[in-house]
């Protein structure tokens, strides 16, 4: 998922900040949760 706008993203006492472009991840494999580090490349990852 591509979001295009600022984002603060709280997670287990770290926040994480993007002010441009950040891609989050769909499959639920990524290694960078919650962000895409391309990994559904790789799996079977149907988008519904």
């Amino acid at each position: 998922m591509l979001l295009m706008c600022p984002l603060v993203l709280h997670q287990r006492n770290t926040i994480f900040f993007d002010t441009n472009r950040t891609v989050l991840c769909r499959c639920g494999k990524s290694k960078n949760k919650p962000f895409c580090d391309t990994t559904h490349l790789l799996v079977d990852f149907v988008d519904k």
